[in-house]
């Protein structure tokens, strides 16, 4: 699911305003949302491991640049993004 966040920008969404307060302050259910919509788009990826869906949503959701809590969620997992 995408919704308009201010400025226009397309993102990930989870249950309106209060999903995105919740993805704010909880990286994994962030990161949660992310893999969602980027399989919703590429089913094709269904069997990539953990670790490599988390990479590619990071990369595919963020352009390579998470949120600051997000990617120190990452880091902490060791997952590149």
């Amino acid at each position: 699911m995408n919704g308009v966040i201010g400025g226009g920008h397309r993102g990930p969404r989870v249950a309106g305003d209060r999903g995105d307060r919740a993805q704010r302050k909880d990286p994994a259910l962030h990161k949660a949302a992310a893999v969602t919509v980027y399989l919703a788009h590429r089913r094709d990826e269904i069997d990539s491991g953990p670790d490599t869906l988390l990479h590619l949503a990071a990369r595919a959701e963020f352009d390579g640049e998470p949120p600051r809590t997000l990617a120190e969620w990452l880091q902490a997992a060791g997952i590149e993004y």
